[in-house]
């Protein structure tokens, strides 16, 4: 099961996930299938989800799945309102019936021309507002989103597999980052070794991960006429998007990607970026 970080500040949002797709066999142990896949969805500018749960959908793989219903809406809220819907009615039916399934989305919101807020939600089948995870799924999936408090970022992990005193730690830790500045590169780190620290003894948990990084400047105030990404380097007014490798792979992978209803997938790169600074 994917192991997703986000955090949402002030200047900047991030999500990190892993990229390990595991089978569960019938006696509880579990099958590496792959390790490279792309769980991340980039939003024009402005948001970032990823999802943990079930990598295929209608024989589809998730991510498409997602962007797919993402890029027929008008906005954010309503496809986050199809995404509810459509996972709902999917999941009444076999095989899917009975998985826990979530979508963990960071983003900012639009205010007009006044700054933009950030936020960080959820749609899920096995949550229940008010921070309860549930062991098992309900009948239905439902969303929500919670606006970040000024100068005081949101840090969330789904599923629930942080330990409380970890994920206290590594909180104050990315306080001092920010009230240095929020250095965003170390601030990846932090959130990229908590969840390495996960893979150490979850099997189903990766340590390829896939890192996306969304600037306040970079936010838009109105529609977004065209979308501009970058890939490797850390740019303070541009989308970012880099994966780190476990194991010193030179390929560079990237998130699926919408941008005024088109949708961009299967980004492979071979040039090797170094160290995002």
């Amino acid at each position: 099961m994917t192991l997703i970080g986000t955090l949402a500040s002030d200047t900047v949002v991030v999500q990190v996930s892993d990229r390990r797709i595991s089978l569960l066999r019938g006696d509880g142990s579990t099958e590496l299938r792959d390790d490279v896949t792309n769980k991340a969805v980039l939003y024009e500018n402005r948001a970032t989800l990823a999802f943990t749960g079930l990598a295929e959908l209608e024989n589809q793989t998730t991510d498409m799945w997602i962007a797919q219903r993402l890029a027929e809406e008008p906005d954010l809220n309503a496809g986050l309102e199809r995404l509810t819907s459509d996972l709902t009615e999917l999941f009444r039916r076999r095989p899917y019936r009975g998985h826990c399934h979530s979508i963990v989305i960071t983003g900012w919101k639009r205010n007009g021309l006044e700054d933009p807020t950030p936020f960080s939600g959820l749609v899920s089948n096995h949550f229940r507002l008010g921070g309860n995870w549930l062991s098992s799924p309900l009948a239905q999936f439902d969303w929500f989103v919670e606006m970040a408090r000024p100068n005081i970022p949101t840090l969330v992990f789904v599923p629930n597999l942080m330990p409380r005193g970890a994920g206290t730690a590594l909180y104050r830790q990315l306080l001092r980052v920010k009230n240095r500045g929020l250095n965003v590169t170390n601030a990846v780190t932090l959130i990229a070794e908590a969840i390495h620290s996960i893979a150490d003894y979850r099997p189903t948990v990766g340590r390829e991960l896939m890192v996306s990084i969304l600037p306040k400047s970079a936010a838009p105030r109105g529609p977004a006429p065209e979308m501009i990404v970058l890939s490797g380097g850390v740019d303070p007014g541009v989308p970012t998007f880099y994966n780190i490798s476990a194991n010193g792979d030179v390929v560079a992978y990237g998130p699926t990607i919408i941008t005024n209803g088109i949708i961009m997938y299967g980004f492979q790169s071979t040039v090797r970026f170094g160290s995002p600074e």
